[in-house]
């Protein structure tokens, strides 16, 4: 058929057109390429006739024609509309859609909503919501009242047609269409949304949606007729609520999903945001809603997502939406952020902690931008300097123009600028960024600390001047002080007396304590400003109020003296009726030992403690009429361990005798593992700290021999001894160390050593145990080795045997520089002994060596690794050389001078990385360089190592072993020691006898290099060699020593 001039509209019949348009469907639709492209240029001309689109229409809703060439008549009326519909389209094109087409088109659309076809309706509801995106309600009144009146239809398939275009048209109301229609279409929604047994899962999804949707479109006109539009919300407020809350803990099913649990938890969003006064009835019952939702779904979620036990299904809906878990987390977070602080002190504290734990939208942000600084420090510098004074001058445009906004953008470039501190600092130093602190301190946060009406603006302001009190002059630190004692004098907000001491706190923290001396006139107004704030905030903030109080006592003697009586007093009421609160308890014992080292009050708070300590003695019936907490006993006895470990000689006499006879008594009577702990490491401190007083004490040493058989005695629960090494340790170095003066004490101690150590399974108490032992060998190598040689053992050999044994299998495995250093020295000892005297019992004794890995079980068919499942472990479990015990105390001795280098190469790496991140430094490739070249080497000579290992244990089964699957074997069991033995201030804490013991002096690994470079000048160096592998000659040629 000629269709004329391509430029001239052609009028056709519409019979005779609608078969035209259908045979050029039809091409293109089939296999055939040269009909497609045949199909493609004649609808291109076709395209140009008027009816075309009316054509299109009738061919998508005729239900005899099929489905594939109606799926695709739809897809063209769609896209052709896109374009064409009105000139008012963004990117229309020539020619527009007469009017006249366009009546026939909206009068025949809404038939096709019936279609049972779910692709074919969908699509078709989409072309319904383009046209009424521009017709709807002026050229097309009637779509509205007949989509209301559909959706009471019986037709499932018309009532999902309408919900789709629903979803689409409702968002483009007006006011007057939401005055009528709103009231209408609610309770349609709500009957859908409850009719799960008659309606699908999607369906009501898009149901809450469509009423989330009216929330929003409500809660706009609100603004200025609010009481009208209130009449339309309010009546259907409780059932939607009561409804939603029940489907949201509804397990998965028919009636919910993921996706449905998804758009309810944005209702509730929507509602609470919107109307929070109306909801504020229902949020107790909805927030427990919300929990339920969270817990129920978390099991599933950690089994299948986390620990990869399944599969967890993530659907997708029709408009592309993922219907995951992780989606409802990010809803219900949503949700939870409405929380206010104003309302809510505690999550104020909560999120304004620099360690916060808490969700937001807010923290989120502020977490990229403290990664983006930490990853480009001078371009986020330069740029966040740019944005905040970007910021800042938009405030001052809206600040002007009588805004309210302003602040938040203040608040806003405060918190990033306070947050980024360090950073911003970095850059002023290095003069990228040029900034008069000074003046901008004047200008924005000290002006800031006048805005009363906006608290959380005078809350930041507060904060950044104490964060950057080291960079700013001594007037402005001045005006600041000034500024936060007015405010916890005559804030009204408790929100802001919080902000004011935390700034106080970063104050003395920036300056230290040593410069503080300017702060001294405050120190009045500071303390009566903490005791007023901790009488307006709830317990869950009394954190920050309690670290500004520590850090306040700190700061000047004399003025703590002044109200010793108020702070002591304060800090022991709030110790014990808070002995359950972990944060509350950590801040009042540091309160505690900060009055101790002040030597103006140490004896009156030493004295204040003793009715405390008492109390843990009472009945149980005296205990209840006391309202003693049951976990007070082992509380206060870790905050007498503190304190003596606090204070300075000698001990308060009262102190002393009311309390050290408390700790023996608990001792020898409680069966409590906390009190029998911490009570253990009390009577340690008193050791330590108080030894001539102990000594003086009444019977105190037979008391003490008491306790240690009670622990060591093998009935006792190894949980309960884990200190009972050091209480060991800590008993004879007070007594005397020389077996001599102890005589048959000492041999006492030590058969319950041993008879402990053989029943003991726990590492830590294995440990403590052999330690002891490490320390006597120290002083008295040929005492213990006799005593343990006469003693017999569990296994038909003597207790040597059986010590050595246990000692040169666990030595790897040992953790903490202390007991590490004492026992590889005393292992030094041990083998010097051995080569000097030539002790054959050091020569019989076989001890495990190496241990041996098969090949063929640790690799696939194709040669690769392959993992030691728990089968493969029970037919082949682990097996070791044998080697005798002087040749395994020097294997130890270098196994620990290679991970001493490696400690040391790591801390030298770090250092340098720290010092100059960004420049490269040539020595330092060489050097990696040079041990990667040993590692090459090492590898190619593996083959022929383990040869002659293998020729030498006579096992035809035992194969090569790759240097890397040996080292990771051997140091891999070191990872976690370099915490233990940096971490002074920690360890500290944990043994500080240990960190004043002469012993923590040694550098091992100077140590050790010095004592195996002179075993590899003796004789028995020789036989050394035979036995070491690989790492071990590595590591000796690393000092110089040649094992070729």
């Amino acid at each position: 058929m000629i269709l004329g001039d391509e430029n001239k509209k052609i009028m056709q019949p519409t019979s005779d057109l609608h078969n035209l348009i259908g045979q050029t469907l039809s091409m293109i639709i089939t296999p055939d390429q040269q009909l497609i492209n045949k199909g493609q240029q004649q609808l291109a001309s076709l395209e140009l006739l008027e009816t075309y689109t009316l054509v299109l229409t009738e061919i998508s809703v005729d239900n005899k024609i099929p489905i594939s060439i109606r799926q695709l008549a739809g897809v063209l009326l769609r896209k052709y509309i896109s374009k064409h519909w009105t000139r008012n389209i963004e990117n229309f094109i020539e020619p527009e859609v007469p009017e006249e087409i366009k009546c026939q088109i909206r009068k025949i659309l809404p038939s096709g909503l019936q279609e049972p076809n779910h692709r074919l309706r969908v699509g078709l509801a989409c072309v319904i919501s383009a046209v009424a995106e521009w017709d709807c309600p002026e050229a097309w009144p009637e779509l509205l009242p007949y989509l209301i009146n559909s959706l009471k239809s019986q037709n499932k398939s018309l009532v999902h047609g309408t919900v789709r275009v629903l979803t689409e048209i409702v968002r483009d109301l007006d006011d007057k269409q939401i005055q009528v229609f709103i009231p209408l279409l609610l309770p349609e929604m709500y009957r859908l949304i409850i009719s799960h047994e008659q309606f699908n899962i999607r369906i009501r999804t898009r149901c809450v949606s469509i009423f989330t949707l009216c929330i929003s479109l409500v809660h706009d006109i609100a603004t200025y007729e609010k009481q009208t539009c209130l009449t339309y919300i309010v009546p259907f407020l409780s059932p939607y609520c009561d409804a939603l809350k029940k489907f949201l803990v509804t397990s998965d099913s028919h009636a919910c999903d993921t996706g449905f649990r998804i758009e309810i938890i944005r209702a509730f969003t929507l509602l609470f945001k919107s109307f929070p006064k109306l909801m504020q009835q229902e949020a107790s019952t909805i927030l427990q809603s919300v929990w339920n939702c969270l817990t129920q779904n978390t099991e599933n979620y950690v089994a299948t997502v986390i620990y990869k036990h399944g599969d967890m299904d993530a659907a997708v809906d029709s408009d592309g939406e993922t219907l995951s878990f992780e989606c409802l987390i990010y809803s219900l977070f949503e949700f939870v952020q409405y929380d206010s602080w104003s309302k809510n002190v505690s999550r104020y504290v909560e999120d304004e902690s620099d360690d916060s734990f808490s969700h937001s939208v807010r923290l989120s942000a502020l977490e990229l931008l403290l990664s983006i600084t930490s990853e480009f420090k001078r371009e986020a510098g330069v740029g966040l300097w740019k944005s905040v004074h970007r910021h800042l001058s938009h405030a001052e445009t809206l600040k002007s123009n009588q805004s309210p906004r302003w602040w938040k953008l203040h608040e806003a470039c405060l918190l990033a600028m306070g947050r980024c501190k360090q950073l911003l600092t970095d850059m002023l130093l290095a003069g990228f960024v040029q900034i008069d602190l000074d003046a901008f301190v004047k200008q924005v946060p000290l002006a800031d600390l006048n805005q009363f009406e906006y608290p959380y603006l005078v809350c930041q302001a507060a904060l950044f001047a104490g964060r950057f009190s080291r960079s700013m002059s001594a007037e402005i630190n001045t005006a600041f002080l000034d500024g936060i004692c007015h405010l916890l004098m005559h804030a009204q907000h408790p929100i802001i007396s919080l902000s004011s001491l935390r700034a106080f706190y970063y104050y003395c923290e920036e300056l230290g304590i040593e410069q503080t001396t300017d702060i001294l006139k405050y120190l009045p107004s500071i303390f009566d400003g903490i005791l007023l704030t901790l009488s307006r905030i709830p317990q869950s903030t009394y954190i920050w109020p309690l670290e500004s109080l520590a850090i306040l006592i700190s700061v000047d003697e004399p003025f703590v003296a002044s109200v010793e009586d108020r702070l002591s007093t304060l800090a022991i009421e709030m110790f014990v009726r808070y002995v359950n609160d972990p944060l509350i308890n950590s801040e009042t014992t540091a309160i505690i030992k900060g009055l101790v080292h002040n030597n103006l009050v140490t004896n009156l708070i030493q004295e204040r403690l003793i009715p405390v300590v008492e109390s843990i003695c009472y009945t149980e019936e005296q205990q209840k009429q006391q309202k003693i907490a049951t976990n007070l006993p082992p509380a206060v006895l870790d905050l007498l361990t503190t304190v003596l470990r606090s204070m300075d000689p000698p001990i308060n006499r009262l102190l002393m005798e009311k309390t050290f006879p408390i700790v023996l008594h608990l001792l020898l009577t409680s069966d409590d593992q906390q009190i029998l702990l911490n009570g253990g490491e009390c009577l340690c401190a008193f050791l330590s700290c108080a030894s001539k007083e102990v000594l003086e004490h009444p019977n105190s040493t037979v008391y003490i021999l008491q306790i240690l058989a009670k622990f060591l005695n093998p009935k006792m629960s190894e949980n309960c001894c884990t200190f009972v090494g050091k209480l060991i340790r800590s008993f004879i170095r007070v007594i005397g160390n020389n077996q001599l003066s102890l005589g048959d004490t000492l041999v006492q101690i030590l058969k319950a050593v041993l008879a402990k150590l053989q029943g003991s399974s726990i590492l830590t108490v294995q440990q403590s145990l052999i330690v002891v032992f490490a320390h006597l060998i120290h002083s008295n190598i040929d005492d213990v080795i006799n005593f343990l040689t006469s003693m017999p053992g569990p296994n038909g050999g003597s207790a040597f045997d059986f010590v050595m044994q246990e000692w040169t299998m666990k030595q790897h495995l040992f953790y903490g520089p202390y007991d590490i250093k004492v026992s590889i020295i005393a292992l030094s000892c041990l083998l010097e002994h051995a080569m000097t005297n030539n002790d054959v019992r050091f020569q019989t004794l076989v001890v495990p060596g190496d241990q041996v890995i098969y090949q063929s079980s640790l690799s696939n068919h194709q040669g690769g690794p392959s993992f030691r499942t728990r089968s493969k472990t029970t037919k082949m479990p682990e097996q070791w050389t044998s080697v005798p015990l002087v040749v395994k105390l020097f294997k130890i001795l270098v196994l620990e001078l290679q991970n001493q280098i490696n400690t040391r190469k790591e801390l030298k790496d770090e250092a340098d990385y720290n010092d100059d991140s960004d420049l490269e430094d040539d020595s330092d490739d060489g050097g990696e360089e040079n041990s990667n070249g040993g590692e090459d080497e090492g590898k190619e000579t593996m083959n022929g190592s383990n040869a002659k290992m293998k020729s030498s244990l006579n096992e035809d089964e035992t194969a090569s072993l790759s240097k890397e699957d040996e080292i990771t074997k051997y140091l891999n069991r070191y990872d976690n020691l370099l915490d233990d033995v940096f971490d002074m201030e920690f360890f500290n804490e944990k043994d500080p006898d240990a960190l004043l013991s002469p012993i923590m002096q040694i550098d091992l690994l100077e140590y050790l290099k010095e004592r195996i470079r002179h075993y590899a000048l003796h004789p028995w160096f020789a036989f050394f060699r035979l036995h070491l592998n690989l790492m071990e000659k590595q590591a000796l040629q690393k000092i110089g020593i040649n094992v070729n």
